[in-house]
């Protein structure tokens, strides 16, 4: 059985693996730093793999990981926890064509990030 973490936002369930969640508050607790520092938020990468469910019907479905149906799948049989989580595609950002857009879009899954996450075995 293994921990993952939770967040939503207009329809979309963002899940991260523990070890992503522990990696996103230790970057929290760096930002939090900066800002008492009167430091500018320094600009870093996205901490990824975040991976995003929705109904089929969302406009930004084809960007995500998957549909509320693979969710529950892929989460039989493990702990799930509610976390402070960005849920990406959830605010229509990726949207645009800015870099704003293209920081989203860094957050889409691949098949083999879903198999490494969530210990599946692939049969062939």
């Amino acid at each position: 059985m293994a921990t993952y973490y939770k967040g939503s936002n207009n329809g979309v369930v963002a899940i991260v693996t523990e070890a992503v969640y522990e990696k996103m508050q230790e970057r929290y607790q760096l930002l939090a730093e900066c800002e008492a520092k009167g430091l500018p938020r320094p600009q870093l990468p996205p901490i990824t793999p975040v991976f995003t469910f929705s109904r089929p019907e969302h406009g930004a479905f084809k960007f995500m990981t998957g549909s509320y149906a693979l969710l529950e799948r892929l989460l039989e049989g493990h702990e799930v926890h509610s976390g402070a989580i960005w849920v990406p595609f959830s605010n229509g950002i990726q949207w645009g064509n800015d870099e704003s857009a293209r920081w989203e879009q860094e957050f889409m899954t691949s098949f083999d990030e879903v198999v490494e996450a969530f210990g599946l075995e692939v049969v062939s």
